[in-house]
């Protein structure tokens, strides 16, 4: 029918570490056969670094229909990263027919790692700061941020502690770790410790990180039935008085 023969390639993916295949399809016969070599280019995906570039030419025959495929090695690593991508190009030489190769394939490599950010427990007398201390366990590329969220339990927000919601900038290396300080607020009312929980959210990246983690924070009390539980513990006081009578009293709330 006097219509040009073409070659054309799928778009093809796999597991980081794993080999891509692609396959290229001849769409008419070609007498005499050809030969079809690709070539690559970076998109998030590099050369050398995340994939090794193959290309070796495929034989056609030049039959119909025909399909080859050729395989992309993928570099395994632990850091953990969004998907990433690059473009397959294809050129024809080994026949004078005139056979189109403008077609185009990406392949994604998909990240198989996953990261977690974790908070732990902390607590401080009513009154002083507490700090909790946020951790990053595997590299992730691009860094992230994370922002801590607050849940009363028997400590009330604006009453007994003041949230901090500002976010933390984590560069993403692993191990890496970020703190910040939640206020307390110190009264003179005899009650036991209180707890609030605090969770956590990750946002800018398109890693896998989870955060579901969570914090206990405690608010140790000064005063209580029993007196500063950091000055111990005192039930009576005596007192001499100035002609040597004797007189008890019981003492005012955290006083010795």
């Amino acid at each position: 029918d006097g219509a040009l023969a073409a070659v054309t390639i799928g778009d093809a993916s796999a597991n980081e570490g794993d080999a891509i295949t692609f396959t290229v399809t001849l769409d008419k016969a070609v007498s005499g056969g050809l030969t079809v070599t690709p070539s690559f280019t970076d998109g998030t995906a590099t050369k050398g670094t995340d994939y090794t570039e193959n290309t070796a030419a495929l034989t056609f025959t030049g039959t119909a229909g025909e399909t080859q495929s050729f395989t992309v090695a993928t570099t395994e690593d632990t850091d953990v990263e969004p998907t990433e991508t690059f473009t397959v190009g294809l050129a024809v030489s080994g026949s004078t027919a005139t056979v189109t190769a403008t077609d185009t394939a990406t392949g994604t490599i998909t990240d198989d790692d996953n990261s977690a950010v974790t908070i732990a427990d902390a607590s401080a007398k009513e009154g002083n700061a507490i700090t909790f201390t946020v951790t990053l366990d595997k590299a992730v590329s691009g860094g992230l941020t994370v922002t801590p969220s607050f849940t009363d339990g028997t400590a009330a927000k604006g009453t007994d502690y003041t949230e901090n919601t500002a976010a933390l900038t984590f560069t993403g290396t692993a191990g890496e770790t970020q703190s910040f300080t939640v206020a307390t607020i110190e009264d003179e009312v005899v009650e036991d410790n209180e707890t609030f929980t605090v969770d956590l959210t990750v946002s800018g990246t398109s890693a896998a990180v989870t955060a579901t983690d969570t914090a206990t924070g405690t608010i140790k009390e000064v005063f209580n039935a029993n007196g500063d539980p950091g000055r111990g513990t005192v039930s009576t006081v005596t007192i001499v008085g100035g002609e040597g009578a004797l007189r008890t009293q019981k003492p005012r709330k955290g006083s010795l």
